[in-house]
């Protein structure tokens, strides 16, 4: 149908957006308000989004704004890899660690493909060693289980 479709799900509500001329970003930020009322955040979502994720939304709203119309592929690539949206230093844990574009071509040319990536969008490397050092024994005696975890990852 040419449909574009973002669903927000929750264990009980969900909130369903369509439209044929567009797209929707994704950061985990709850936009809609059968989501938000379930999850028990304020209705209607704070504008300009405020809370836990509330920056890569703000950048998300920027980003809609100036690629308006322009945004392909390649364009959503460029948007993930955004330093706000990919947000996170060489020795930080967070920001946005997966993405995935795709697009009304690639997903009737038969094959229903993505382009994703998993690990920092923008490419950049954790640094654990750095991240680790010069943290006190204790702290790193506390937080092995994070460490052992991370190092899976470099």
């Amino acid at each position: 149908t040419g449909e574009i479709l973002s669903l927000m799900l929750g264990c009980y509500a969900w909130d369903i957006h369509r439209t044929f001329n567009g797209f929707y970003p994704s950061c985990n930020y709850s936009w809609y308000d059968n989501y938000r009322t379930e999850a028990e955040l304020p209705v209607p979502a704070p504008d300009p989004p405020e809370g836990r994720n509330s920056d890569r939304a703000i950048r998300w709203l920027e980003l809609v704004d100036e690629y308006y119309g322009e945004v392909d592929v390649e364009v959503g690539k460029l948007m993930l890899a955004d330093d706000i949206i990919s947000g996170y230093g060489p020795t930080e844990r967070g920001g946005g660690y997966d993405g995935k574009v795709t697009s009304t071509d690639m997903v009737l040319d038969g094959s229903m493909s993505m382009w994703a990536r998993w690990g920092n969008a923008a490419g950049k490397i954790f640094d654990l060693e750095a991240f680790v050092e010069g943290r006190s024994e204790e702290w790193i005696a506390g937080n092995q289980q994070i460490i052992d975890d991370l190092q899976r990852y470099v």
